[in-house]
């Protein structure tokens, strides 16, 4: 394609036109043309140096009242309107991040306690959350079924599966390390009884701890029998202690 003509080079080609009619005309003289057409020629490049390029404007400037920041980064003057919808949502993402927390510790103890073995029947279900202690010399001992057992305010771990085996045994594993010893551990052996207890604790190894829970989730169809059988003995002992009683 034809190349673009200039402003200049348009000036030059109509000077050049204008003298040439002018000679054809006139027949005048030969320099006096040629000077007419250079004079003709500089006028236009001088029109055309007057009008140089104008400064581009930035589409965004910064506000007069504005800091320039790090990494050309602007920073507005203080606000006290902004600064506190600022603390607001701070606040706000604050708290609904503490909540998607919480449901997400829900979702987790949820599929945690889906999957444990509770029994065959989830007779151990109504254990979880509960804790059973038992005073035995100077140690208080705790022990809380799906969570953790401990002696006074020392670890003695925390529980493991639930074995399926008879005798059902709640095993607590991982407490804290004895002074040059293994880490601390308990073995809850679950018995029937009529009420949830704990009794036997020992130490039949250092720093291995052995207890029973008596609880009724234990007993079998003959076991509770025997136990209203006890009753009614100790019942019967009452009744007549107290004929007794009366008689003197």
């Amino acid at each position: 394609p034809a190349k673009e003509e200039t402003d200049e080079e348009r000036g030059q080609r109509i000077s050049r036109q204008w003298v040439k009619d002018g000679r054809a005309e006139s027949g005048g003289d030969g320099n006096a043309a040629d000077a007419a057409a250079d004079a003709a020629a500089a006028a236009a490049a001088a029109d055309a140096a007057e009008d140089p390029e104008e400064e581009l404007t930035p589409l965004f400037a910064r506000p007069t009242d504005w800091d320039d920041g790090e990494d050309g980064v602007w920073i507005p003057p203080d606000d006290p309107a902004l600064s506190e919808e600022a603390d607001r949502l701070r606040e706000r993402h604050s708290a609904e991040k503490s909540k998607l927390k919480q449901l997400e510790d829900k979702q987790r103890d949820t599929t945690v306690h889906l999957s444990r073995f509770m029994g065959e029947l989830d007779e151990y279900a109504h254990m979880i959350g509960e804790c059973y202690t038992a005073n035995i010399e100077k140690y208080t001992y705790k022990v809380c079924p799906y969570g953790d057992a401990q002696q006074d305010s020392t670890r003695l771990g925390t529980m493991g599966v639930v074995s399926r085996e008879a005798p059902r045994v709640f095993k607590f594993t991982g407490g804290e390390g004895c002074w040059n010893g293994p880490a601390r551990s308990i073995t809850v052996t679950l018995a029937c009884g009529g009420e949830v207890a704990l009794v036997g604790v020992s130490e039949p190894s250092r720093c291995e701890y052995a207890a029973t829970l008596l609880t009724p989730a234990a007993c079998e169809e003959g076991d509770v029998g025997a136990l209203e059988e006890e009753l009614r003995v100790l019942e019967e002992e009452v009744r007549l202690a107290e004929q007794e009683h009366d008689e003197f």
